[in-house]
């Protein structure tokens, strides 16, 4: 092997992880507005979608440290529906 060669292998393979990372960005994004546009919340239209994605063969397969799920993606996903809630006590206090 050339030296340099596995450089080279991994900028190739952290380019294809970077497409493959704007491409699930696409997927999602077109999820999230054809959810809007049938009346559903985009967080089941997105499982569905994943759960799709999962069952496509070939695609390379993506293992996440459970701590970047939860530090990273579980925050927008509980913090959105509970932006919009006021709790009990809020609401007395403006009676």
């Amino acid at each position: 092997m050339l030296p340099g060669a596995d450089a080279e292998l991994g900028g190739a393979a952290s380019l294809v992880a970077i497409e493959l990372l704007f491409l699930l960005l696409i997927v999602a994004t077109a999820l999230a507005i054809l959810a809007r546009r049938i009346g559903l919340p985009y967080p089941i239209l997105l499982v569905i979608g994943g759960l799709l994605l999962g069952l496509v063969p070939g695609l390379p397969r993506i293992e996440l440290e459970p701590d970047l799920v939860f530090l990273i993606f579980l925050p927008p996903i509980i913090g959105r529906p509970t932006s919009n809630r006021t709790s009990p006590r809020a609401r007395r206090s403006r009676n």
